[in-house]
């Protein structure tokens, strides 16, 4: 470990220390929540060590079909991003191995513990949350080895952040902005692979290969999806979200060149969700398949040349609108995404209960107004099947259910709502978890599991005591504030073309839905809220500005105007 850079050691939490290496044969990467092969500390760490200690290097990474939410939707993303994981290993040399538990005439025994048990060092991603967190649980049984989890997903890493810095939005950006300013705009240190030492032909030959799946000889990602009868087959796949590195940078790289500049106009608005309102990228960044340090990056330079023409443009007003719109992105980057992993980080038992997750004053005021009055007490099969009445909640979690998507602005809506059809804070987070992770593409991630906690009060402050919320901040879906005719729609153009090639349809899929989905103005700040994208915690409820519409081809990005011109010849 003292062969390390800075850069990497201090991302390091060493969980175990071996007492004993002897016999062992190789280091083991086990790539988790970091499905990519550039700009990965984690995969960095395990080439140093495998040089310092002259061990060949071994890269493993795993699907359980019975793990937490596993669903058809959720096993094609991942292993479309580990197929092509696999494919840039092999490009680049590494010996990479992949386990699909619960494919069929194979045994369940995870290859990742017997690969661990015969490690010198097992370097892993930080876990944050579930099933990440139980996979380093079951690591850290087996004493044999070093064992070493890698924060691969903050600029700052949360260990360096006190945990009493993690509970207001605030006091996060007061303890972290200085040093997120300085480290964004520094490239990555890039490790080289020169020097590796080899896997042996014996090591080889020891492995547990009848565990192994070999992604090359299955070409049909669906079919081995469907081949595993633990998965959830009813949350089906989708097509406007493919997975891997490449399909991860497009889209992010679309979004830095049409829709930053707008970010502060469209971010609230639910109908430019698919037109560039939004970047999309949570997914890809709650995986570890898009670096979040090219992402940060990315963006400051975008700021620093918007402020660099800012000086010589004759329109002061174009470029304080750019750098507003850039400044608020990184807000929502760095300090609410960055709150809510190092939230997860020091609260490992989030997912436990209301009461471990919440703040004190939170809980306490919805376990006081649990015995209030409500409408009705919903069961989860109905908020699951959309059938609670309220026209524009229903249609929120059909979008959830059938395109694996919500936009934020609508997320908070539809979670507060939930308040009112269960028996108490307990109730409302277990089904707004299930709800948000069974479904959502970007569920099971810190980002989404602090904006579902938002709902009920986390990184809040308490407001005017009312019926059901107390103090908790209240928002309903029985509103006016949307056009539901355009919203309902919005899904169901982006679902009526799920399934197929890269055709005009395809184009529309990317492109969403068109038009104003907001019908009057309505002023509502969110306190220790956040912005408007899935990779911010929440956002306020203030409505979109009309923007200027770009003509654009059909490529990731807006396809508006052939959208609409589509629309029109549907409703004929």
């Amino acid at each position: 470990m003292n062969n390390l850079s800075s850069f990497l050691h201090e991302r390091c939490n060493v969980l175990r220390e071996a007492s004993s290496s002897e016999g062992q044969q190789f280091i083991l990467y086990l790539s988790t929540c970091a499905l990519r092969t550039y700009e990965n500390p984690a995969l960095d760490v395990a080439v140093a060590l495998s040089k310092s200690t002259n061990k060949p290097l071994i890269v493993h990474s795993f699907f359980d079909d019975r793990s937490l939410h596993a669903t058809a939707r959720r096993a094609v993303f991942v292993i479309e991003s580990i197929r092509e994981l696999e494919t840039k290993y092999n490009e680049m040399g590494l010996h990479f191995t992949f386990q699909l538990i619960g494919c069929p005439n194979t045994s369940r025994a995870p290859a990742y513990l017997t690969l661990a048990s015969r490690a010198t060092h097992v370097v892993t991603d930080e876990p944050f949350v579930e099933p990440h967190l139980t996979t380093v649980r079951r690591l850290e049984r087996i004493k044999s080895a070093t064992l070493i989890t890698v924060d691969t997903s903050l600029e700052i890493p949360a260990r360096m952040i006190s945990s009493s810095h993690v509970h207001r939005a605030y006091t996060y950006r007061n303890a972290t902005t200085k040093e997120f300013q300085k480290r964004c705009r520094q490239p990555y240190p890039v490790s080289s692979l020169a020097g590796l030492p080899t896997l042996s032909s014996l090591i080889k030959a020891n492995l547990p290969t009848r565990l192994f799946l070999d992604l090359t000889q299955h070409p049909s990602t669906r079919d081995l999806v469907q081949s595993c009868p633990a998965l959830d087959h009813s949350v089906v796949p989708v097509d406007h979200t493919r997975g891997g590195m490449e399909a991860g940078k497009v889209r992010w790289s679309s979004f830095l060149r049409r829709g930053l500049k707008q970010y502060h106009k469209t971010r609230n608005n639910p109908l430019q969700h698919h037109q560039q309102g939004v970047s999309r990228i949570s997914p890809y960044l709650n995986l570890g398949i898009l670096s979040p340090f090219k992402v940060s990056r990315d963006a400051c330079q975008t700021l620093s040349s918007s402020s660099s023409s800012s000086s010589t443009s004759s329109s002061s007003t174009s470029s304080s609108s750019t750098s507003i719109a850039n400044n608020k992105f990184l807000e929502e980057f760095a300090v609410f995404r960055g709150q809510a992993y190092s939230f997860c980080y020091h609260n490992k038992q989030h997912r436990h209960s209301a009461k471990d997750a919440l703040p004190t004053w939170a809980y306490r005021t919805l376990q006081k107004h649990s015995s209030d009055r409500r409408t009705a007490l919903l069961s989860l099969q109905v908020l699951k099947t959309a059938q609670t009445g309220v026209p524009l909640w229903d249609i929120c979690q059909k979008m959830l259910v059938e395109t694996g998507e919500l936009h934020n602005n609508l997320r908070m809506t539809w979670g507060k709502e939930v308040l009112n059809w269960c028996s108490g804070p307990e109730q409302a987070y277990q089904h707004l978890l299930y709800l948000n992770d069974h479904y959502a593409l970007d569920g099971m991630s810190p980002p989404s599991i602090a904006g579902v906690l938002w709902c009920l009060g986390w990184s809040d402050s308490p407001k005017e005591e009312r019926n059901i919320f107390g103090t908790v901040r209240f928002r309903s879906a029985k509103t006016n504030r949307y056009d539901l005719k355009a919203l309902d729609k919005q899904w169901r153009v982006l679902k009526s073309g799920a399934v197929g090639g890269n055709n005009l349809f395809a184009a529309f899929r990317r492109g969403g839905g068109a038009g104003s989905g907001v019908k009057r103005k309505r002023e509502h700040v969110g306190g220790g809220g956040g912005g408007g994208e899935s990779v911010s915690v929440s956002a306020s409820a203030s409505v979109s500005e009309k923007t200027k519409k770009k003509k654009t081809g059909p490529t990731e990005g807006t396809c508006s105007s052939m959208m609409q011109k589509w629309l029109r010849q549907k409703d004929k």
